[in-house]
């Protein structure tokens, strides 16, 4: 079985989703796999 929280580089809250969306989508900052926790 895979741990896929082990998967997840970034988590973010809802209320910053606008302003991470950019550097999430162009994978800067070592992003692999980010999560907007609602």
């Amino acid at each position: 079985m895979v741990d896929v929280h082990r998967l997840i580089t970034h988590r973010f809250p809802l209320e910053q989703a606008a302003e991470v969306f950019e550097p999430v989508a162009s994978l800067r900052d070592g992003v692999v796999k980010a999560m907007i926790e609602v």
